[in-house]
């Protein structure tokens, strides 16, 4: 059958998608009351919007501009906010439980103590945010963008942070025990004092990383890149390092006990003070590493191809 010029013009207008849009109606509640629990307000424009204390569960927030908008104490649970554009707005003590935070904009914004428990927050980006004492425990932290972000004291308990970026993150006295970091990139992360017992970290990038007194009892950092972080007095007790790369890293008065060492390479790493009991370090590489009785190893130098520091 041939269309007519008209009906070529009017056939795709009829199964075309409908455009989404928010409910002018809605947006009024919302701006009128500060009240709008399972709304719809998607791709509401709301840059700026004083929405202090806000009652939103449940609203669909989807493409929602809130650029700079104050949602400090707003109650987000179960909201959701994919893809919305949030950078530079307070969150400070949001609560945004089970919330849809996928592909989102937070960077910048300051969450300070925001609650995030089970939100999935993944490939959202979260650079340069304020997260102290935020709690994401058990979230969805899956290649999120999280570099120069501020974590100090948050809480990431069984957190999934796989592929994450958090390169030069503050994670001081952060809680990240059963996390999984694989594959995350933590170069020049700092994670002193951070609690990372029974975490998955296998493959993870902590080049120069500051993990001073840090507890990784238990973790498995197996073909993970150490080199020339800082582990003094850490707690790598029963640690799976296998394959690792520990060039030039600080292991001064650390706890190695029982650690699985095989493969790692500890070029010209510090040991001293280390405590190695009941660890086997005859599979690894020790060429120019300072050992606990303060010698100076030589074991893997040659097999290796090592060439020793000057």
């Amino acid at each position: 059958m041939k269309l007519t010029p008209l009906l070529t013009l009017i056939l795709p207008l009829c199964f075309a998608t409908p455009l989404q849009a928010a409910n002018s109606d809605h947006l009024k509640q919302l701006l009128e009351t500060n009240v709008c629990k399972n709304c719809d307000l998607r791709d509401a424009d709301l840059r700026g919007a004083n929405l202090s204390g806000a009652k939103l569960s449940e609203a669909n927030l989807i493409g929602a501009d809130l650029t700079e908008a104050n949602l400090a104490r707003a109650d987000l649970t179960f909201a959701n906010l994919s893809t919305a554009n949030l950078r530079g707005a307070n969150l400070a003590f949001a609560f945004l439980q089970e919330a849809n935070l996928r592909l989102t904009n937070l960077s910048e914004v300051d969450a300070t103590q925001a609650n995030f428990s089970r939100a999935s927050l993944n490939n959202s980006d979260l650079r340069n945010a304020t997260l102290v004492e935020a709690n994401f425990h058990r979230s969805d932290l899956s290649s999120t963008k999280l570099d120069n972000a501020n974590l100090d004291r948050a809480k990431l308990m069984n957190s999934n942070l796989r592929s994450a970026n958090l390169a030069r993150a503050n994670l001081n006295s952060t809680q990240l025990n059963n996390a999984n970091l694989s594959h995350a990139n933590l170069n020049s992360a700092t994670l002193n004092n951070a609690n990372l017992s029974y975490a998955t970290l296998i493959r993870a990038v902590l080049f120069n990383a500051q993990l001073i007194q840090t507890n990784l009892g238990g973790a498995n950092l197996r073909e993970s890149f150490l080199s020339g972080a800082n582990l003094e007095g850490a707690n790598l007790r029963g640690v799976n390092l296998t394959n690792s790369v520990l060039r030039g890293t600080n292991l001064f008065g650390a706890n190695l006990s029982h650690a699985i060492m095989r493969g790692a390479n500890l070029f010209a790493a510090q040991l001293s003070n280390a405590d190695i009991t009941g660890t086997n370090l005859d599979q690894t590489i020790l060429c120019q590493a300072k050992l606990p009785d303060d010698t100076i190893s030589e074991q893997g130098c040659r097999q290796q191809g090592e060439i020793p520091l000057q």
